[in-house]
C-alpha cells in the first residue's frame, strides 16, 4: 500500500499553495513588474511571483524559472499585503510551446481561457508537457519556507480540483476549462487599516494610513451609511478605477466590464489598549465578486473623505452613477483620492462550486 502511494506521488504534477506576504518591499505580485537589475533606497526591487518561481526552479532541479508557472488568484499592486493568496504551481518541459489559437485543447493539451501556456486539468494530469512535482507536498512546503525570504511564507497546500465536464449547450464558458485560481474565484475580501487622530503611531505606519483629523470633524457614522449603500447592489465602478498604465491597458479598459457587486462592506473600530492617546484605529472591510484596478483603494479614499465631510453622500451617489472619470466638467464629482497601498491586505478568497477549497488547508 505504501508503494502505491509513493508511485502516485511521482506523477503529481500540480499543487495549490496558500501564500502570505508583506508587500512593503515588493513591486507587486506579478513577475512582469520584476526588475532584476535595479535597486532602490528601499532595497532590491522584486515581485512575489518571481521570488516563488526562482525558489521552485531550484527545487525542480535548477531549471530555468520560465519553466515554472505560478498562477495567482489576484495581482496585488506594489506595497499591498496578503494574508491569503492562492496560487497554482506546476512545471513545464522545455519543449512546451505556446497556444496559437483560441481552442480549449491543442494536440490533446488543455489550456485555460485567455492563456497561451498549457494548464493541468487536475493534480495528476498525464500530459507529457508537465514536469512531475519534485517531492512530496509536505516536504515541498517545508523546503520552500526555508528558502523564501522572511516577507513571504507558504501557509498550506491543497490539490487542484478536477476539470468539470459540461454539455455543449451550457452558457458558462469557464466550465469548459480546467480549474484556475483566478477564473474560479467567486469572491475576495480586502481589509484596509486607517487611523485618525492628532498624531500617528510610528510603530504601525507600515500597515496603516493615518489621517490627521480632528475627532470633532470625523464622522464614522456617515462612513457606515456609505458602506450600507454599497452592499448587495450592482454598480458601475468605472469612476473608482485607476488610470491605464500603457497602450495595453487603454485597449483593455475600453472593453472592460466595470460592473461589480460588493456583498459585504463595513467599518469597524479596532482600537486597542496599546494605541496612543487620542488615536482611533479602524478596519474597512470590502468583499466583492471582482475588483477593478485600484478600485478598493479609491473606494477607501472616498469613504475616508466622507468621514472627514469632504465628500457629501449626494456626491458619493453620483460617483457610482457617473460613467466618466473626467474632473473638468463642474457637474461631475471630483476624482476621489487613492488610499496608499500600505494599509491594504488581501485576507480571504472563496471558490464557489469547490467545497473542498473552503475546508482546512494542509499545513504539513
Amino acid at each position: 500500500e505504501n508503494n502505491k502511494e509513493e508511485s502516485k506521488l511521482l506523477v503529481l504534477k500540480s499543487l495549490l499553495l496558500w501564500i502570505s506576504y508583506d508587500g512593503g518591499r515588493f513591486t507587486g505580485w506579478s513577475a512582469s513588474n520584476n526588475n532584476k537589475n535595479s535597486s532602490s533606497s528601499r532595497g532590491f526591487v522584486r515581485s512575489i511571483q518571481f521570488e516563488l518561481q526562482k525558489r521552485l526552479a531550484k527545487v525542480y532541479g535548477d531549471i530555468d524559472p520560465s519553466q515554472i508557472i505560478v498562477d495567482g488568484t489576484s495581482r496585488t499592486d506594489k506595497g499591498v499585503h496578503a494574508q491569503m493568496m492562492v496560487a497554482q504551481i506546476y512545471g513545464l518541459k522545455t519543449t512546451t510551446t505556446r497556444k496559437t489559437s483560441n481552442d480549449t485543447t491543442t494536440n490533446n493539451t488543455t489550456y485555460c481561457y485567455g492563456k497561451r501556456l498549457p494548464h493541468p486539468t487536475d493534480a495528476y494530469d498525464e500530459d507529457f508537457c508537465f514536469l512531475p512535482l519534485p517531492m512530496e507536498p509536505k516536504q515541498l512546503l517545508y523546503v520552500l519556507n526555508r528558502m523564501l525570504p522572511r516577507d513571504i511564507s507558504i501557509r498550506g497546500y491543497q490539490l487542484p480540483p478536477k476539470k468539470k465536464t459540461t454539455s455543449v449547450d451550457q452558457k458558462k464558458l469557464l466550465q469548459l476549462y480546467p480549474f484556475h485560481p483566478s477564473h474560479n474565484a467567486t469572491s475576495k475580501t480586502y481589509n484596509y487599516t486607517i487611523s485618525v487622530g492628532p498624531i500617528h503611531d510610528p510603530t504601525k505606519w507600515r500597515r496603516t494610513w493615518h489621517n490627521y483629523c480632528n475627532k470633532k470633524i470625523w464622522n464614522s457614522t456617515r462612513i457606515e451609511e456609505a458602506c450600507t449603500y454599497l452592499e448587495g447592489k450592482v454598480y458601475d465602478y468605472k469612476f473608482f478605477r485607476g488610470a491605464p498604465r500603457g497602450k495595453t491597458d487603454i485597449r483593455r479598459f475600453a472593453s472592460q466590464n466595470t460592473n461589480c457587486i460588493l456583498t459585504k462592506v463595513f467599518i469597524e473600530d479596532i482600537t486597542t489598549t496599546d494605541c496612543l492617546p487620542g488615536l482611533t484605529t479602524y478596519c474597512i472591510s470590502i468583499t466583492g465578486d471582482r475588483f477593478l484596478y485600484k478600485m478598493v483603494r479609491f473606494l477607501v479614499g472616498t469613504l475616508v473623505a466622507i468621514g472627514k465631510e469632504d465628500v457629501t453622500m449626494d456626491e458619493f451617489h453620483t460617483m457610482l452613477q457617473d460613467t466618466t472619470t473626467t474632473t473638468t466638467n463642474k457637474h461631475h464629482p471630483k476624482k476621489p483620492e487613492c488610499a496608499p497601498a500600505n494599509g491594504l491586505s488581501l485576507v480571504r478568497i472563496a471558490f464557489g462550486g469547490h467545497p473542498s477549497l473552503q475546508q482546512s488547508w494542509k499545513t504539513g
